[in-house]
């Protein structure tokens, strides 16, 4: 059975370009917009994987991040941050909530399909 992925982006262009890549690969996609309506999302559906972007309306991806590791039915989730940030500090918090990997935009497709595949297979 193939493994699902939540893409959380709120710029619909590479929420399209992530679901794309990861659809082409054999994986299930689910997205969201906006971290609540990926919190409810992932509460739901339970994906395998979480991508994650930072800057994003109302809730950010940091705090997402700590919703998804601090919740029953999603604390082992995996989570990769893909985000237009690149600063240490904000790899540190990502790090500190528990996140698999940081990738700053703009990202290398190839690299972050890698790095999916690492963390969580086929």
């Amino acid at each position: 059975m193939a493994k699902t992925v939540l893409v959380v982006d709120d710029e619909p262009s590479v929420v399209e370009v992530v679901k794309d890549l990861l659809r082409n690969a054999g994986y299930n996609v689910i997205f969201a917009f906006n971290s609540e309506q990926a919190l409810a999302n992932a509460v739901k559906e339970k994906p395998d994987l979480a991508v994650l972007d930072v800057m994003m309306p109302g809730m950010n991806g940091f705090e997402l991040g700590y919703k998804l590791k601090t919740n029953s039915a999603t604390q082992g989730m995996p989570i990769v941050y893909l985000t237009i940030l690149k600063e240490q500090k904000d790899r540190d918090e990502a790090k500190k909530i528990g996140a698999e990997d940081f990738i700053s935009k703009p990202f290398d497709p190839k690299a972050l399909l890698e790095t999916i595949e690492k963390i969580i297979g086929k």
